[in-house]
């Protein structure tokens, strides 16, 4: 079913947590919601700071690379 913006209201998730006593449906859909707005923010501030494409490879260097471009903001 759609929304009045063509959105659909249903979504499937594929995930590991697959135990209902520990993982209601409900818990699984919040946790989705707070992943959802963590990546909206970053790709949020990776354009705000100019850092749309990250040049290093290793996890390392693209933590510093990160630092730098908050510490020169």
């Amino acid at each position: 079913m759609a929304t009045k913006n063509g959105r659909s209201k249903k979504i499937s998730l594929i995930t590991p947590l697959t135990d209902p006593g520990l993982w209601p449906l409900e818990v699984q859909a919040a946790l989705y919601a707070r992943r959802w707005k963590i990546e909206l923010f970053w790709d949020d501030s990776k354009t705000t700071r100019q850092m749309d494409r990250l040049s290093c490879q290793s996890p390392d260097m693209v933590h510093k690379e990160m630092e730098m471009h908050f510490f020169l903001i």
